[in-house]
């Protein structure tokens, strides 16, 4: 089971994804969250193999969420996604967070499945390093 935590606030967009994605494999759990404070009880309550967040996410200082989703496990594959375009600050300040992928929104189901089959594919060639969660969301909230 790939375990994958998909952070944006898009609602229906994420409905869709998430749609698309149970529909095309069983192997999956997926589980969402809309909004920085969702984001955070999800990661203290479980660890995902995949993480897809949206980088501009209303509420969210810099990229600190997935500073603290790495800190939480290491080994979490991060897929940053974005609708302020394929700048090089953006994409900069993704990878330097910690992203191993990163893709302009909208992009097509066909290829967030390929990323997280990739991602997948990468994280279980790294063996699981959990660590204790210790997030506060006053640090992430504006």
């Amino acid at each position: 089971m790939i375990r994958i935590l998909i952070i944006d606030h898009d609602t229906a967009f994420v409905d869709k994804m998430v749609y698309m994605l149970k529909s095309s494999n069983d192997d999956l759990e997926l589980s969402v969250a809309y909004n920085i404070e969702d984001a955070l009880s999800a990661s203290a309550k479980q660890i995902f193999d995949i993480v897809v967040i949206d980088i501009r996410l209303p509420e969210m200082q810099e990229l600190s969420i997935i500073d603290i989703i790495k800190k939480n496990c290491d080994t979490t594959a991060v897929i940053a996604t974005s609708s302020c375009g394929a700048t090089k600050d953006c994409m900069e300040a993704a990878f330097n967070h910690g992203s191993i992928f990163y893709i302009e929104k909208p992009y097509s189901f066909e290829k967030l499945e390929h990323l997280i089959n990739l991602s997948s594919k990468k994280r279980r060639a790294t063996p699981n390093k959990p660590k204790q969660f210790t997030a506060n969301s006053t640090d992430l909230l504006h």
